[in-house]
């Protein structure tokens, strides 16, 4: 369908109006998940066919329709009162964009928005007793991870003991508690915690330098002067990946080099495979350790970009997609989780929180895990 070789989806049929039927080669216990997403949305044929930019103007069937898109300024949506779950409280919602976004924490405070979402460097600040603000902010761990990621085949990371030293060398506890002054989580693993409504704990080695060194001299470099400069992708500003560069340089005499190529290059790149290893953000599209063990290192997942290749991984994904008990299928993936970080593939340096504002007269916000704020539940008390 994609690439027009195909008229129809195999699998896929509409009976009536109302009706999709969608046949599966195999039992996939996320795939109720995945439909319920914004990416699986059914739209209307018509508008499609009818202008190339139908999505400026979208026919959906939401609790809100777009009535005015201006890119650079702000959308505004208005109530649809077909909702099949019943009419929004709201009438409109104005939301500015562009340079009228700027700065919004500080529109938020001068009362000319009703909800805001607080920056990192500003959430000391707002959650400060002494500060009216902190009765008005809504805390929600996220399930959205900062990581790197490091090819097992490529020099010096194809190393098991390189890779093992990085990791001893490296207290990645303290980048949520100094880097971002607590404003984040630690993240012991690569699954952000409730997902599946559980922790995800891991056996892990503690900091320990001289263990870090010892896994240098044991490596086949034999000595940190012998061992090529490690380069990692990343986007602009990564703070945490150049936390570890300067104490793997000042602990170990590893070389870090850090390659902040633009947002395209990056992604091109990633899609690729180009890059040794490589640090950014992952956010959940949805709610299942799938879309975070099987996306971005699951063997036949085009986004894998590392190009992962682990047998007892694989395995362990094909049996909990299938499975459809939670509790069994979340055991699977705590031995992947565990998995990925005993063989030192993946480095999470924390867990997403999402701090919301909200006025006093705001009620039933709900903002998901997810960071999506749930329009079609808040009320206004004036």
């Amino acid at each position: 369908m994609l690439t027009g070789q195909a008229t129809t989806l195999r699998g896929v049929s509409s009976p009536d109006e109302t009706t999709v039927i969608i046949r599966l080669t195999a039992p996939r216990a996320a795939f109720l998940m995945k439909i319920a997403s914004s990416q699986a949305g059914i739209v209307d044929r018509e508008t499609v066919e009818s202008d190339p930019e139908w999505w400026r103007t979208p026919n959906g069937s939401g609790p809100f329709r777009v009535e005015e898109w201006l890119p650079d300024e702000r959308m505004r949506l208005v109530r649809f009162d077909a909702f099949h779950a019943g009419a929004p409280w709201l009438e409109r919602v104005e939301i500015p964009m562009g340079s009228n976004a700027g700065n919004s924490f500080n529109l938020y405070q001068a009362g000319e928005l009703d909800i805001d979402a607080v920056p990192y460097d500003s959430v000391s600040r707002a959650l400060d007793p002494s500060n009216t603000l902190s009765d008005e902010v809504a805390v929600t761990p996220s399930l959205g991870v900062f990581y790197a990621a490091f090819r097992t085949d490529a020099e010096p990371l194809d190393d098991p003991d390189i890779r093992r030293a990085l990791f001893l060398a490296f207290p990645r506890d303290r980048v949520a508690s100094l880097t971002f002054d607590g404003a984040v989580s630690a993240a012991p693993g690569i699954l952000p915690n409730g997902m599946l409504g559980r922790d995800w704990a891991i056996e892990a080695e503690p900091y320990d330098v001289e263990a870090a060194r010892a896994a240098i001299t044991a490596s086949r470099y034999g000595a940190p002067a012998n061992v090529p400069p490690i380069e990692i992708y990343a986007s602009s500003g990564s703070l945490p990946v150049e936390s570890l560069r300067d104490v793997v340089r000042d602990d170990l005499g590893l070389t870090i080099e850090i390659v902040e190529p633009d947002w395209p290059e990056f992604i091109e790149g990633l899609a690729l495979g180009r890059f040794p290893s490589y640090a950014w953000y992952w956010g959940a599209d949805y709610p299942d350790p799938e879309n975070i063990i099987w996306t971005l290192f699951g063997e036949d997942s085009a986004d894998n970009y590392v190009g992962y290749r682990n047998d007892p991984m694989n395995a362990l994904i094909a049996t909990a997609r299938e499975e459809l008990d939670p509790n069994r299928r979340a055991d699977f993936y705590a031995e992947a989780n565990q998995l990925l970080m005993s063989d030192h593939v993946v480095m999470p340096f924390y867990f997403d929180v999402t701090y919301t504002l909200a006025k006093p007269y705001v009620r039933d916000l709900e903002v998901t895990p997810q960071g999506i704020i749930r329009l079609e539940t808040i009320w206004l008390e004036r």
